[in-house]
């Protein structure tokens, strides 16, 4: 929700019933864990500043991209 909807990691907390902590490490965990499946599905460019550039399927592993 951080990500994708704008909420703050205190609305994420409050609605979780955990601590803001809480809520930052949940979303970290969150980011880590689609990164590694992206990167299992696909390579990605990024550029210097880290925005994506582009990517390509890794022998259709995913199949979706």
């Amino acid at each position: 929700e951080h990500d994708l909807r704008g909420k703050t990691h205190k609305e994420i907390a409050e609605r979780a019933g955990i601590s803001v902590s809480g809520a930052k490490s949940r979303v970290q965990r969150a980011r880590m864990m689609l990164k590694e499946q992206l990167d299992m599905c696909c390579t990605f460019e990024l550029s210097a500043s880290n925005q994506l550039l582009d990517f390509n399927a890794r022998n259709n592993a995913c199949g979706d991209c």
